[in-house]
Parts: C-alpha cells; sequence; structure tokens
C-alpha cells in the first residue's frame, strides 16, 4: 500500500479509490504519465490490464492478517489464477473468489468459480483442500451457488478449475 501511495502522489494527485471488488484505482493521471506509470515495477507484477482470470480475482486476507484463515489464501488465489492464465489464454469474464475459512470474506458464494479453503484427510493424510462452488453463470441451474466438489487437494486446483471454466465464446461476424 505505500508503494501504491508513492504512485499515486507521483503520477496522481495523491487519491486513491477502492472498488467494491478490491481494486485499486489511482485517478487523475495526465495521459502524458501512463505510459511511465505502467512501467513501475510495482504495475508490471499487478499490470493495469490484467487478463479476465486476475481481474475476476478476489480472495480474503489470508491467514498472514487473519487467524481464521487455514493457509495463504492469497497467495494460492494468485499462484492459481496465473496457471490459468497461461493455460487458458482469453477467456470470457468470469469471477473466482477464495475464502480461507467458513465466515466467507472472499464471499465464494457470490462468484461464478467459488473455493472454500479446508483441511481433509487424503489417504490418511491432512492436507489443504477446497471446496468449489459454482454460481449461477456456470452451474447448471440458475439461482443459489452450489456445491459442485468437495475435498480437491489445493495442489490440484488449478487443473479442476481448467475444466470448469468455459472456453471463450466464438465471435460471429
Amino acid at each position: 500500500m505505500l508503494e501504491v501511495a508513492r504512485l499515486a502522489d507521483t503520477y496522481g494527485n495523491g487519491e486513491i479509490t477502492l472498488t467494491p471488488a478490491q481494486n485499486l484505482i489511482i485517478p487523475n493521471v495526465p495521459d502524458s504519465a501512463i505510459d511511465a506509470l505502467r512501467a513501475e515495477p510495482l504495475l508490471r507484477e499487478f499490470r493495469s490490464d490484467p487478463s479476465e482470470v486476475v481481474r475476476g480475482l478476489v480472495s480474503c486476507t489470508g491467514n498472514d492478517y487473519c487467524h481464521f484463515a487455514l493457509i495463504d489464501t492469497n497467495r494460492l488465489a494468485l499462484k492459481t489464477a496465473r496457471i490459468l492464465e497461461q493455460r487458458l489464454g482469453p477467456t470470457d469474464p468470469f469471477t473466482m473468489h477464495w475464502s480461507g475459512c467458513p465466515n466467507a470474506c472472499g464471499n465464494h458464494t457470490m462468484a461464478d468459480n467459488g473455493l472454500l479453503i479446508k483441511k481433509t484427510r487424503i489417504d490418511g493424510e491432512i492436507v489443504d483442500a477446497v471446496d468449489i462452488f459454482l454460481g449461477e453463470r456456470l452451474a447448471l441451474a440458475a439461482g443459489m451457488p452450489r456445491r459442485a466438489l468437495e475435498n480437491v487437494p489445493c495442489e490440484q486446483s488449478p487443473q479442476v478449475l481448467e475444466s470448469l471454466i468455459p472456453a471463450p465464446l466464438a465471435v460471429v461476424n
């Protein structure tokens, strides 16, 4: 956040706006400064023009800042999104929300793909896993999100999500 504040001071008027989807906006940047702003190291990691996979990504704070979260939800969510970006290429817009515990601060039930972190036993070993919820745009029937899969090991979540995200709709001329 200190780096975002520095960018807002350097390129804008110091103002930062937060959106309901947890995005940051630095308003009042002159057109002549946009290229320099985009060249900043922070914006190479967190691009101003993210893919649809990253654009629709929301995560709770994870166990670095919340004692209820079971894992570093932010890191896993971003890692999974980066893998999906590479595998899927361009997609239609969709949302992917991660919650690190049942308190649902990541609003996993409000997304096309919602992931709820949990611990589960697989082959006698306790592992980090997710339950995957499909929102009304991806579920078979519109309405409340439904739990589509349970106890998916976190390391397998990119492969499983890849199969759930529809390919972009073809453009008909």
